[in-house]
């Protein structure tokens, strides 16, 4: 009789134990820990339609169309994905999304972008925060 309830308080221990630790190793996991955003001074140097040349992409929507060359003039933030002094061909859906559609001079101009992910999955999302110089 007592070895059985030894066995009992045992593994009511082993599995409070488990449940605990379950609930340490989940309660901490914030979501926003989890994503990747890279703000980035660039100046646009080319917009040309997909498909027409060879280029080394880096896909930045869904459904890319249009290729956006940016040389990277500095990164705010460290990460393994955007350098400066480098030329990135995004490739977007549109640019009139990208910018503001009202603008005509888009080439030669310097943006903030900001590149942001979820880490878990590839999606990226292009997006510009503001016009730095015309």
């Amino acid at each position: 009789m007592k070895n059985k309830n030894i066995k009992k308080v045992v593994l009511i221990s082993v599995f409070l134990l488990m449940f605990i630790y379950s609930f340490i190793l989940f309660a901490d996991k914030d979501p926003a820990k989890d994503n990747i955003k890279i703000n980035f001074n660039g100046t646009v140097k080319n917009i040309e339609v997909l498909g027409e040349r060879t280029l080394e992409i880096f896909i930045a929507g869904n459904d890319p169309r249009f290729g956006v060359t940016v040389h990277i003039d500095s990164v705010n933030n460290e990460n393994d994905y955007i350098k400066p002094n480098k030329e990135i061909v995004f490739a977007v859906h549109s640019p009139a999304l990208l910018f503001d559609e009202n603008q005509i001079n888009i080439i030669d101009c310097s943006y903030l972008f900001e590149l942001y992910c979820k880490k878990d999955g590839f999606n990226w999302i292009l997006s510009v925060k503001n016009k730095v110089s015309y």
